[in-house]
């Protein structure tokens, strides 16, 4: 992402060509915790996915995919609905085709691709399609989804896939949480992994008292997701540093918590496509990872009211900043 985003949109997709990722880890092997951001972030994604067996029938599609395309989020309910009746790209041969070709031995493989979207009114735009294949086991039937389809909307009509406050996860009528910075990082640095925990991190946090407005648990696994990063693709003799800093933007008060390393850094093509679902960089096959630590961030985040700006320069390092709602008030002491 630039270094000035809108705070209420992601990056911009890519418009290059036809590519195709093989990430190093199997999704068997994924711990507990990924595959739970996994399942939350389909639930909630403002992108529409949809979830496609062998015969290219879908068989569960996302909120946002009924409200892009007037598909009923359980899918069963058409008969035998499939994607192409919305992609015209995305028929079942060319699902099929492209699962036959996958590597058998569970590595999940990304395809991207652009193609022409159709909405439940006819409108049509391009989209930025992503598939990644799933390993739904031995014991699953023919019906069951071997195929998640992300679709990034690129030129849609105004408003098509709006959501509301209760969508994101807010709750009219009920002031939010308010936890302090100090504890939540602290919390955050606790729920690291054995080896992560001893690396050397640096903090630089301001005012013991400032809080923020937003639900603690949601906030602590996003900064984890950033802080992981940071450590997983920078040199293990080099620190990480987590710091805070209170700013003042249209008119509202802010608890910005900035995370920076000295990895390899992304170009800026790179960080546009960095909170893209599934990507990773190339620097980034050597490590463990599905590509979706920044993308669940962005999403809980945005949930909260706030939004994520990254700034990176290659052969330097990589600074994420977590902008965030503050508190009315501070914590007592």
């Amino acid at each position: 992402m630039l270094a000035a985003p809108n705070p209420r949109t992601g990056p911009a997709p890519s418009a290059g060509p036809v590519d195709a990722a093989r990430p190093d880890a199997r999704w068997a092997d994924a711990d507990a915790a990924t595959l739970r951001a996994l399942r939350d972030w389909v639930e909630h994604a403002p992108d529409p996915v949809a979830l496609v067996d062998a015969a290219g029938r879908m068989r569960r599609v996302n909120p946002a995919f009924e409200r892009a395309f007037g598909a009923p989020e359980r899918a069963g309910a058409l008969p035998s609905p499939v994607l192409a009746r919305f992609v015209p790209l995305l028929t079942p041969p060319r699902l099929a085709r492209w699962l036959a070709e996958a590597d058998p031995d569970g590595t999940p493989r990304v395809h991207r691709l652009m193609a022409e979207g159709v909405s439940a009114d006819g409108e049509r735009f391009l989209v930025a399609a992503t598939l990644l294949r799933t390993d739904p086991g031995p014991e699953a039937g023919a019906d069951a989804p071997r195929c998640l389809v992300t679709l990034r909307p690129l030129d849609a009509p105004r408003g098509l896939l709006a959501t509301d406050a209760a969508e994101r996860g807010a709750q009219p009528g009920r002031a939010p949480d308010a936890v302090g910075v100090h504890a939540l990082v602290d919390a955050t640095l606790r729920s690291l992994a054995p080896a992560d925990r001893r690396r050397r991190i640096e903090l630089a946090l301001h005012a013991p008292r400032a809080a923020l407005a937003a639900e603690p648990e949601s906030l602590r696994h996003a900064l984890l997701q950033v802080v992981t990063n940071a450590l997983r693709y920078s040199s293990p003799d080099t620190p990480v540093s987590i710091r805070s800093r209170h700013d003042a933007c249209d008119e509202a008060e802010w608890i910005v918590l900035v995370v920076s390393d000295r990895g390899p850094g992304l170009s800026r093509a790179q960080q546009q496509r960095a909170f893209e679902p599934f990507w990773r960089a190339p620097t980034a096959f050597a490590h463990p990872g599905q590509g979706m630590g920044l993308p669940t961030a962005r999403r809980l985040v945005d949930a909260a009211g706030g939004w994520i700006e990254l700034k990176s320069v290659p052969g330097v390092g990589t600074e994420v900043e977590l902008w965030l709602p503050g508190a009315a008030a501070p914590l007592d002491a």
